[in-house]
């Protein structure tokens, strides 16, 4: 039997959709639209959380957030040389079937560059906020595991008709449905519930600013739960995102500009600071874990691009 090829390493850039505080409020679309043209070339994937206020407890409420699914079509638009997805959208936040037909039609316009990604929502006080329910996670991610359900067969069968629990199609119709269907990410890491839906439906598997040792213990229980349905779980693709990166010509460097960084108020997870070189020793155990795309959602310059560009130019050569 012919060995499955080794998949290259590929490098993503989680766009910021709400400033990282007061001053860059009134420049932050200005940031990134400037951001995406000096990356040009140099990331396959752009992303963007979904939340419809800042997710970080530290900043202010009252910052302005971008709205993610009107972003990310905008910008698909606006930027062709990218794919572009979410990480992730909160599936509570729209009707299944609503988002099917707004992902088909994302694809068809973009010749086929989204990736749908998709969770159960993680911030109740959000959604009450806004007047949406948060069910319990058995709840949640039951409907996130019927609402993928919807969203295949809304691409696959027309007409389309389900009878779930929390869902339901009768007759319904998708066209164009999207050729080829875009790959729906799933993220999250609850190792009773999560894990067993992206076992059974996630073509992509993400999780967020974990560090490389808790990733594989996720890792083990989802190969557990592809073994007891018979799915070879090297079909599904594993991402990770980083949290914070700071890069520096001298470790001193990237330290300062962490230190003097938003991101340094947060949690540091899995956060990266360093040289190019102690930047690649840190990724490595991400990679022989089997991770093939990375995400990075913040560098600590931003909203200047020079970070991102460094880390493309002088780490990524690194690691081929």
């Amino acid at each position: 039997m012919m060995e499955k090829p080794v998949e290259p390493v590929t490098f993503g850039w989680r766009m910021p959709t709400w400033p990282s505080d007061e001053t860059l409020a009134a420049t932050l679309w200005k940031a990134n639209f400037d951001s995406l043209t000096a990356l040009h070339g140099r990331y396959d994937t752009v992303w963007m959380a979904d939340h419809l206020v800042p997710a970080q407890g530290w900043l202010d409420p009252t910052l302005p957030t971008l709205e993610a699914w009107t972003a990310l079509t905008y910008l698909a638009g606006a930027f062709p040389n990218y794919r572009f997805g979410h990480g992730v959208l909160n599936n509570s936040l729209r009707w299944p079937a609503w988002l099917a037909k707004a992902a088909a039609t994302a694809q068809y316009m973009s010749g086929g560059r989204l990736i749908l990604g998709i969770g159960a929502g993680q911030s109740p006080n959000e959604n009450h906020s806004y007047g949406y329910d948060y069910g319990s996670n058995a709840v949640r991610i039951g409907q996130l595991g019927e609402a993928v359900q919807v969203i295949r067969k809304l691409w696959t069968e027309s007409p389309a008709t389900f009878h779930g629990k929390y869902y339901q199609l009768n007759e319904a119709y998708c066209s164009p449905q999207p050729t080829p269907a875009p790959p729906i990410l799933i993220g999250g890491g609850g190792e009773q519930f999560t894990l067993p839906v992206v076992a059974k439906h996630a073509d992509w598997w993400n999780l967020t600013a974990v560090p490389a040792d808790v990733y594989a213990q996720k890792l083990d229980v989802l190969r557990r739960c592809c073994d007891a349905i018979g799915r070879d779980p090297s079909s599904i693709k594993l991402t990770v995102t980083i949290r914070a990166l700071s890069i520096g010509s001298t470790e001193a460097e990237a330290q300062r500009i962490y230190d003097e960084s938003a991101f340094s108020k947060a949690p540091p997870s899995n956060n990266i600071v360093g040289t190019p070189e102690m930047i690649v020793e840190q990724l490595q155990p991400y990679i022989k874990l089997g991770i093939t795309h990375i995400i990075l959602a913040n560098f600590a310059d931003y909203p200047h691009p020079d970070g991102a560009i460094q880390f493309a130019d002088e780490v990524v050569p690194l690691m081929q």
